[in-house]
């Protein structure tokens, strides 16, 4: 397909944007700029912080690690729990500081170069959204070969990334959409089912 140039200039975009093309039915393309998916939060994120500054302290506040699949439902707008998980990352970024995993970031880039999302979508999620990617050392690996060694059923990159919250002093909650992290007793930290 061929779309003259005069009608992306009628549409309001520019050259050098990058966008987002999805296919709507039988003869229906959606264009989405890639920034006015993430623009929204990332401003109320720089405001939230440029606020804080302006008081006379770095902007404080409990954090919540979402895990892989809120993620990926958050920036796959065809996936059955996106309204879910864009409604999570946006209530969770008004009141506290969202952070990842290592493993989350990963695991989403690995989606990304496998062709299942864009990874100039899942770079910008990491770099403008997250206030933290949250790094696997020795003790969280040592850690999470115990809890996985106590839950069979886990997956090891499910028990790093419990560990990875658990083991982080500002972190009380992880939202997650599979069920069987919710399984896991003795955490510190509460695991919030995406519904």
């Amino acid at each position: 397909m061929t779309i003259p140039v005069g009608a992306f200039r009628t549409a309001g975009f520019a050259p050098g944007d990058t966008l987002k093309v999805e296919a709507e039915g039988a003869g229906r393309v959606v264009l989405t700029r890639i920034d006015e998916l993430v623009d929204p939060l990332l401003r109320m994120l720089r405001d939230r912080r440029r606020f804080a500054r302006a008081r006379g302290r770095a902007a404080r506040g409990v954090a919540v690690v979402l895990d892989s699949d809120v993620v990926v439902g958050f920036l796959d707008r065809q996936d059955p729990l996106h309204d879910a998980a864009d409604a999570a990352v946006r209530e969770s970024a008004r009141g506290r500081r969202l952070v990842a995993s290592v493993v989350t970031y990963a695991e989403v880039l690995t989606g990304a170069r496998l062709g299942h999302h864009n990874e100039y979508d899942v770079a910008g999620f990491f770099r403008g959204l997250l206030f933290a990617v949250l790094p696997v050392d020795v003790a969280v690996a040592n850690a999470a070969a115990d809890l996985r060694s106590r839950f069979k059923s886990l997956r090891m990159p499910d028990a790093l990334i419990l560990v990875t919250a658990e083991t982080n002093p500002d972190v009380d909650l992880i939202i997650t959409r599979d069920q069987q992290l919710t399984k896991v007793s003795g955490l510190s930290v509460e695991v919030r089912l995406l519904r």
